[in-house]
Formats: structure tokens, sequence, C-alpha cells
């Protein structure tokens, strides 16, 4: 009896550890295939997370490259304004005309910025010729050897086609180094007709946005921004030097073209701007821009 009951102990034990091993092994395999059934959705929930920081690190990155070529455009034609000869000429002449589209559109810096100004595009113009947000407008790349204006250029060269020089040309433009916007007014334009200066009027030049199928499509959205600074600056603000005598500024090569901008010293000329510099909220409306 002792024997058959040791023997009925060690099959029960043995059975035990039999079971206990199974359902070990069967824990484990549940384990594995939730593991490899979890993971293809780990790995697809940290792709997804990874590519959603590279589309907001892309927005922000696309998004500062929007804004840095229409804030330096404005910046740059504060500058101009206030740093060329005759500077308060040009200012006068430009408030006056925002001033009057003002007044046709009972203050209304909106509907000013949709008008054709002439004065304020010629404005904007002269500034993109002098200080261009970008000097090279694209890079192609040669794919058969080629010849222009007496130069090979082997296959598979890179091209960088540069238009700054051309605008700044005196063969071309008088006065280049002049801060003129009357220089791009109808009548001048007219007279350019069917000379080689008529080369500066190309579309290519007159801004940087390209042109055809290819155009920026925030050229229009750019445009009015940088009009509307422009004037709300100009009809609310007088702008100078602070050091008159720093006639130059210097330029680094970035993305775009990054000026070190002079100090400027703005004068308030509306009851809003005058507000605006006591540390005041403005009174009313009248589109006051803050420099």
């Amino acid at each position: 009896e002792t024997a058959e009951r040791q023997q009925r102990d060690s099959r029960d034990a043995a059975e035990t550890q039999q079971g206990d091993s199974r359902e070990t092994a069967e824990r484990q395999q549940r384990r594995s295939r939730h593991a490899a059934e979890t993971q293809p959705q780990q790995r697809r929930s940290r792709d997804a997370a990874e590519m959603q920081q590279r589309r907001s690190r892309d927005a922000a990155e696309m998004q500062q490259r929007r804004s840095l070529p229409r804030a330096r455009a404005g910046a740059a034609a504060a500058s101009h304004g206030g740093r060329h000869p005759h500077p308060q000429e040009v200012q006068q002449r430009l408030r006056e005309e925002v001033a009057a589209a003002l007044q046709q559109h009972a203050g209304s810096l909106a509907a000013v910025i949709e008008e054709e100004l002439p004065y304020l595009k010629a404005v904007v113009r002269e500034t993109h010729r002098l200080t261009p947000a970008l000097v090279i407008s694209s890079v192609k790349e040669v794919d058969a050897d080629i010849d222009l204006a007496g130069h090979r250029i082997p296959a598979g060269s890179l091209v960088a086609l540069e238009n700054h020089s051309l605008q700044m040309s005196e063969a071309l433009v008088e006065q280049p180094r002049a801060f003129r916007p009357e220089r791009w007014l109808a009548g001048a334009v007219a007279e350019r007709k069917g000379t080689p200066a008529e080369l500066i009027d190309h579309p290519l030049l007159s801004a940087p946005f390209s042109a055809g199928a290819r155009k920026c499509p925030g050229s229009r959205v750019a445009t009015l921004e940088v009009r509307a600074l422009i004037a709300g600056l100009v009809h609310n603000w007088r702008i100078g030097l602070v050091d008159e005598r720093q006639a130059t500024v210097p330029y680094r090569c970035q993305t775009t073209i990054a000026p070190t901008m002079p100090r400027l010293r703005y004068e308030p000329l509306t009851e809003e701007s005058r507000a605006v510099a006591e540390g005041l909220p403005p009174r009313g409306g009248g589109g006051v821009c803050a420099p």
C-alpha cells in the first residue's frame, strides 16, 4: 500500500508538473502572439507620431520662410524711405497718396491696399530692385553640353540664375544705387519702351514670385501684406535714421538676404500712433501699424 501510495503521489506530481508546464507554455504563446499582433500597431503609431512631428516642423519652417521675405521687404522699404537722399519727399508723396485713398474708403486700410496705388506700388518695386529677398531665383542642372554667350557649360553642371546684378547695371538703370520709386511710374516705363532699358520691366524681374504655372501661390497675400505694412507705417509715422551718418546697410546671404537693419526713428503723426508711442491702446481704428 505504501508503494502504491508513493506511485500515485509521484504520478499526481508528474501530472501537475506537466499541467503547469503546459499552462506556462500556453501563456508564453499567448504573450508572443499578443506581442506579434501589437508590434506592427506600435510601429505604425510611432511612425505616425514621427511623421506628424516632421509635418509640424516642416510647416513651421515653411511659415518662417514665407514670413521672412515679407517682413524684410517691409523693413527694407522703411529703411530706404528713411535713409536715402530726400527721404521725407518720398515719404510725403506716399503719405499723401495713402491719405487720399483712406479718405475715399472711410479710413479702411484693407480697402486701400486693394487699390492700384501707383506710388506705393513703385516703392515696393524699387525696394525689390535694390534689396531683393532672393538674389538667386533658381538653380538648374544642365542635361547636355551647351554654349552660352561664348561660354561652354558641360552637361551635369549646376547653373544659378541670378538677376540682381542686371537691375544694378548702369547700362540699364540710371543711378542704380539711388532709391527712386518714380522710375516705375507709368510715364517712365513708357519712355523705356523700345530701348535696352525696357528689360528691367520684364515680369520675372518685377517681384520675387516667378510667373506662370509655377508662380508662388501666396504671391497675392504677400503683396497685400507688404503694401499694408508700408502704407500703415508711412501714414502713421515719419521715419528717419537715429544715426544720420549711416549710409549703408550690411547684408548676409541666408535662405533669404538678411540685412542688418539700422536703428530707425519713428515720429508719430496721428492720434492712433501717438497713443501707441505713449504705450496706450490706439483710439479707434485707422489701421495703425506699430513699428
